[in-house]
């Protein structure tokens, strides 16, 4: 640590660096999770042999799941931060 940079920035910026890959995390999970609804309705589509109407059923249901996933994971790691801006405020560690 040089004299210029204050004391515990290292600390805030790997906080960061997890922050931002826990976020980069739950957009690949969500998009991985509307690929897999496709993925699954097109599958049905080819053993059924019906059209298109798996992988639109399919897709529908993984955005969905996705929305459903995205949102549930932002409250929880927005409330994770709140708790930790908190303990950071009344002179604590996070």
């Amino acid at each position: 640590m040089t004299p210029e940079t204050p004391p515990g920035s290292g600390s805030r910026s790997s906080q960061e660096m997890r922050v931002g890959y826990r976020m980069m995390g739950i957009g690949l999970e969500t998009s991985s999770q509307v690929a897999a609804g496709v993925l699954l309705g097109w599958l049905f589509d080819r053993w059924r042999g019906q059209g298109d109407w798996g992988v639109i059923v399919g897709g529908a249901s993984g955005v969905l799941v996705g929305i459903y996933s995205l949102v549930r994971n932002a409250w929880r790691l927005n409330a994770e931060l709140d708790r930790a801006g908190e303990a950071r405020r009344k002179g604590g560690k996070p």
